[in-house]
């Protein structure tokens, strides 16, 4: 199952002197969105940790890689306020590499107390079964006892060899006469137009009632802008590796609703929120046409 989220609580002691008998304590969340994973799955783990006022949470290092887990990033998000204190909170994305019944990396997330002590909180080592990404039975299931199995059939490699170097001779020749008969790169367009376009596909996906949902689909539509805009070539890149040319307004939109996508609670006024300074700018944009 990849629908359903593990979510752990962990009450850390507050430790407080007498001077500040007000310190209740300090709760640390994570929450893992799915039960079961797949080989190089991407896991989104949210971290969580409400403190009282004068308490602040540091950027974790990423552990490091191992042998069954390799970190994508790890992100501090601004945090928010709640009663009686702040809410901290933390993205990190990462990909299972071997299969098996697996606990995740240690993520060591340190908490600055208001007399500037810190205190590294130990969060993560969540049991996760990680599945392969293969059919789950082998390609030969008959066992012999007598004797052993005949050898596969060995198949030549050659065939195969020359029918990708061929495509690929092919494909680069395609794009080469494109680019030459193009002029190298294709023409961008008009930003005045091309943002009046991307601002009726946003209104347009207002109509989407699920938040997270709403900023999935958000979000393609911008990345679609940034590609046509900016020339961003690639379908890989994340919101933390715009290049530098792109409208800030814009880059902090996609930042704003990738957190929405990974937060615990993910509220419609959150996601609202994200993409109201991308809407700023393309409304100005599309003004100087």
């Amino acid at each position: 199952m990849t629908g359903a989220a593990i979510v752990f609580l962990l009450v850390v002691a507050s430790g407080c002197t007498e001077s500040t008998p007000e310190f209740r304590g300090i709760q640390t969340r994570i929450y893992v969105d799915r039960t079961e994973a797949r080989v190089g799955d991407l896991l989104g783990v949210t971290v969580e940790v409400d403190t009282p006022e004068g308490f602040a949470v540091e950027a974790p290092d990423a552990p490091p890689s191992d042998e069954h887990f390799v970190t994508d990033r790890v992100e501090r998000l601004r945090p928010v306020e709640i009663p009686g204190g702040v809410r901290h909170r933390i993205l990190w994305s990462l990909r299972p590499r071997t299969v098996g019944d697996h606990r995740l990396p240690e993520l060591s997330v340190p908490l600055a107390w208001p007399d500037g002590r810190i205190q590294r909180l130990p969060v993560g080592s969540i049991p996760i079964p990680v599945r392969s990404v293969r059919a789950e039975f082998p390609d030969r299931d008959v066992y012999f006892d007598i004797e052993t199995p005949p050898p596969l059939p060995s198949r030549p490699v050659w065939p195969w060899v020359a029918v990708t170097g061929t495509f690929a001779a092919g494909v680069a020749a395609f794009l080469l006469y494109r680019r030459r008969s193009t002029g190298g790169l294709e023409a961008r367009p008009e930003p005045g137009p091309l943002a009046q376009e991307t601002l009726a596909e946003l209104d347009a996906a207002l109509t989407e009632n699920d938040p997270r949902a709403l900023a999935a689909h958000l979000t393609l539509i911008l990345r679609t802008f940034v590609e046509r805009r900016w020339a961003v070539e690639g379908d890989a890149w994340t919101p933390a590796e715009i290049p530098p040319d792109v409208d800030a307004r814009v880059a902090t939109a996609l930042r704003e609703l990738e957190a929405a996508r990974f937060a615990q609670t993910s509220l419609r006024g959150q996601v609202l929120d994200g993409v109201r300074t991308a809407q700023t700018y393309l409304a100005d944009v599309s003004r100087r046409r």
